[in-house]
């Protein structure tokens, strides 16, 4: 296999910026569960990071460098986040990564990152790109996986995953979207419209609750955060209640 390696300074996050998160706990020399991440793609078929461009001149990439932090995001390392069956990148000229990781990682709720991957298998949303990464990646089983009717799970560059569900083409059900800083969003939707609790735990530890009926707020709205101040708020058919 051929190895490439990614300098600290393109470290190729979704990722290598300001943001950082001090959840996370570095685990070190252990081999891990398999993780997913988004990646470009060249004219000539070679897979590029999102961020720096870096390529990924075969199907095993090491990081020159590496950042001792506890933190994932915005710290030196290849970045990805945990796998969650049946993802697609949202973007169409993308191709989405299944990889496995070891050496040292730091890692978050949702995001992670490792000083080695390797790819397992690619995911494409096109057979004209599905024969593209073949001829470029021999070895690297290449797939081709549509958005669903009823349930589409996308991945973006930035490392936020969206779980979807429609009925009858509108949204209906539980969507969730995971962030890579571990903010979790859950919105419920009915016939299209929000229906029902809307909840997201953001990643310093705020809860912010809200509540619909057939798109109107409706009930009690709170808001709580992490040092215990709650604020509520509640609504009848529109209306906020004094």
């Amino acid at each position: 296999m051929t190895l490439t390696t990614e300098e600290d300074r393109s470290c190729d996050s979704q990722s290598c910026g300001p943001e950082s998160s001090s959840v996370p706990i570095p685990i070190q020399c252990r081999k891990l569960p398999m993780a997913m991440r988004i990646c470009h793609i060249a004219e000539d078929g070679t897979l590029k990071s999102p961020q720096w461009g870096t390529p990924w001149t075969g199907p095993v990439m090491h990081a020159h460098r590496w950042s001792q932090s506890a933190a994932v995001l915005g710290e030196c390392g290849l970045h990805a986040v945990r796998v969650v069956a049946g993802a697609v990148p949202a973007c169409e000229a993308d191709a989405l990564l299944i990889v496995e990781y070891d050496g040292r990682v730091a890692a978050g709720k949702v995001a992670l990152r490792a000083e080695r991957m390797s790819i397992q298998q690619i995911v494409v949303r096109t057979f004209a790109l599905k024969r593209l990464l073949s001829a470029s990646y021999p070895k690297v089983p290449v797939v081709v996986r549509r958005l669903g009717k009823r349930r589409q799970i996308t991945l973006d560059e930035e490392g936020t995953v969206r779980i979807k569900r429609f009925r009858a083409g509108q949204p209906h059900g539980r969507w969730e979207t995971r962030y890579a800083d571990g903010t979790i969003r859950i919105e419920r939707f009915r016939a299209g419209v929000p229906h029902g609790r809307w909840e997201t735990r953001y990643a310093d530890g705020t809860i912010m609750i809200k509540r619909f009926r057939d798109m109107v707020p409706h009930g009690r709205w709170e808001t709580r955060y992490a040092d215990g101040t709650v604020m509520i708020k509640r609504y009848r058919d529109g209306q906020l209640q004094e």
